[in-house]
């Protein structure tokens, strides 16, 4: 390990809590250069219907979010290799995951890309 990735801050994958909103949608204009992909609103409705499908990572000891993943459960036969990602996450509010369903759908994977190549992702 080199020096500079040994004084990196430790970071840890935890449940995404309301608090750490403002810091998702802060990465999102990070990756995307453009205006957030997610609102409070749509990140709200994550947490209510599929709180365990919703992660970030976070360095442990600031708590400072550097990535996070959002995932829901649909019934993979509504819908086929063309649905677009507007519905499969139904406008991005996960209001049609079906907790009876056996796929997990990987809606969003990012990290902050002054972070990316630390194995984030991959955690």
């Amino acid at each position: 390990m080199t020096e500079a990735a040994a004084a990196r801050p430790e970071v840890i994958v935890r449940n995404t809590r309301p608090e750490d909103f403002p810091q998702i949608i802060e990465i999102t204009s990070e990756v995307y250069h453009a205006s957030p992909t997610w609102s409070e609103r749509q990140l709200s409705s994550h947490l209510e219907i599929f709180p365990e499908g919703q992660l970030v990572a976070a360095e442990q000891e600031s708590g400072r979010v550097v990535g996070m993943a959002a995932s829901l459960i649909v019934l993979w036969d509504d819908y086929d290799m063309t649905t677009s990602w507007r519905d499969f996450t139904d406008h991005g509010t996960f209001q049609n995951h079906k907790p009876q369903g056996r796929t997990l759908y990987g809606a969003e994977v990012m990290v902050r890309p002054a972070e990316q190549g630390r194995g984030i992702g991959k955690k």
